[in-house]
Parts: structure tokens; C-alpha cells; sequence
């Protein structure tokens, strides 16, 4: 049985809201070098996190991850319309890097895949993408980033815009219609 539920709720502040769930979406939360709370619980990177159902308008915050099962999505949306959806089998979190002359957002792709339309001219226009293998630069764009496997293979399709991976001059770019693929191994 396939379930899908919107919401269309107010958007107040920075952070994402859950707008979207199919199937099964949890959110990770209270990471902690020691257990507490109430079970379940996950352990991630040697910090434990409290796990529950994900709710419609539900706000995420930086020390969110969002975990989808086989059969899970979810869409996030920013108070700007900045969209983000999270395919099945994914763990994602975004975070904010934080300069002295500017925030940009980091969104982290542990594994899965997920889709994100973000404006241009909007406050997510600088975005930074992390996976395990790879570190990628957004200039508001409409791209697609799918770590395929275990070993941090990775394929990142630009629909509109443009994705460059490194920071370089030599790191590889892809723009409208470009696809990227970094398989294990290759720098």
C-alpha cells in the first residue's frame, strides 16, 4: 500500500519543513555520545540518535537527518520555495557552513538520492553538496545526485544551472543537461 500525504502549512523561518512523505521516513534526531532517550535509537558515526516517525510540518534543523526505507520519500521545503526531495533508501541532512563573510547552506547525501530546485537568486544560490566521496559547489540550480553504492560512487545529472565538483580550476563541471559521474578511485 503506497500512502502520500502533503501539507501546505505555514513556512516561518530558515530551516526546511516536511511537506511530502510516501512509505516510510523517519528523522533522526539528539545525536549523543552516550545513549538516552527513548528507543529507538540509531547509531551513526559514534553518535546515537533518537529515531521517530516523520510528521507533515514537521521543521528540520541542522542536527536532522532525514532516513527514508526502500519504499520512502519525502519532500523539504524552505520558506523561499527552495525544494528538496529525498528519494528511497536515503539518509540526508543539511547543515550551514559559516564564514566571516557569508552562511551557505551544506547538504549531505550519506547514501540514496535525492533532487533539489533551488532559486538562483535565493539564500541557498551557493550551496555546497557532500557525499562520502566527493565535495560539489550549486549556483541555483535544478540538479539530481544519487550516490549509487557502499563503495561512494556517484552520478549527479544538472537539469538547469550548473554543479561544479572541487574547488579548483580543474574540477570537473557540468551544466544544463551535463551529466557527472565519479566512480571509485578516480579524483
Amino acid at each position: 500500500m503506497l500512502l502520500t500525504i502533503f501539507y501546505a502549512g505555514p513556512l516561518l523561518g530558515s530551516e526546511p519543513f516536511i511537506t511530502r512523505i510516501e512509505g516510510e521516513v523517519y528523522i533522526l534526531s539528539s545525536p549523543s555520545k552516550v545513549l538516552k532517550g527513548e528507543p529507538p535509537r540509531l547509531k551513526y558515526k559514534s553518535h546515537y540518535y533518537n529515531v521517530k516517525k516523520a510528521e507533515l510540518g514537521a521543521q528540520l534543523t541542522r542536527l536532522h537527518i532525514i532516513k527514508t526505507g526502500a519504499d520512502g520519500k519525502a519532500k523539504l521545503i524552505y520558506p523561499n520555495g527552495d525544494m528538496i526531495n529525498i528519494g528511497p533508501g536515503s539518509m540526508f541532512k543539511t547543515d550551514k557552513a559559516m564564514s566571516q563573510s557569508k552562511s551557505s547552506t551544506i547538504l549531505n547525501l550519506i547514501i540514496g538520492k535525492f533532487r533539489a530546485l533551488l532559486d538562483p537568486e535565493g539564500p541557498r544560490a551557493d550551496t555546497k553538496i557532500r557525499t562520502r566521496s566527493v565535495a560539489m559547489g550549486v549556483r541555483g540550480t535544478d540538479f539530481y545526485v544519487n550516490t549509487r553504492n557502499k563503495k561512494g560512487e556517484v552520478e549527479v545529472c544538472v537539469v538547469r544551472g550548473e554543479v561544479r565538483l572541487g574547488e579548483d580550476v580543474t574540477s570537473l563541471f557540468a551544466e544544463t543537461g551535463g551529466n557527472i559521474a565519479v566512480k571509485t578511485g578516480q579524483s
